[in-house]
């Protein structure tokens, strides 16, 4: 699982004068909340899941479906931990954001990423595992787990 942190996207979108969007990175999540780069710091510990209140447990933002209750625990956790394994390098598939291919046009990123940020490297964003599964929706909380 690729996790990808927003704060990160918007610092390097500034940094490069550029719109740079968070899918150019082929995210499977996306969490915001962090100071840039600080999804590096998570590499090497696990993250629960902390359901939002107003998702109903298919995903949806519906109060009135808890169709399945074993997923969820009362205090809005679920049985999904994410184990962080690695911090992301990147290669030139991200030349082009897919979603948005002629918005910006090709950037030679790991480049960019390498020139911009040195201590970083050519990296962005972050591996995980998942150690239990569960469910993951819109606006659910990712928790460092104790």
């Amino acid at each position: 699982v690729h996790l990808v942190n927003a704060a990160t996207v918007r610092e390097l979108s500034d940094t490069l004068g550029l719109p740079i969007a968070a899918s150019r990175f082929r995210p499977n999540i996306v969490v915001d909340g962090l100071a840039p780069w600080a999804e590096f710091d998570l590499v090497g510990k696990s993250l629960r899941v902390t359901r939002n209140a107003n998702r109903g447990n298919d995903g949806k933002d519906d109060d009135n479906n808890n169709d399945n209750e074993d997923e969820v625990e009362e205090d809005g956790t679920n049985t999904m931990v994410l184990d962080v394994i690695a911090r992301t390098v990147r290669c030139e598939g991200i030349s082009y954001d897919p979603l948005q291919p002629t918005s910006v046009g090709r950037l030679d990123m790991p480049k960019l990423l390498a020139r911009n940020y040195p201590q970083h490297g050519p990296y962005f964003g972050v591996y995980a595992v998942v150690r239990n599964g569960g469910t993951l929706g819109v606006g659910d909380c990712l928790e460092l787990e104790p």
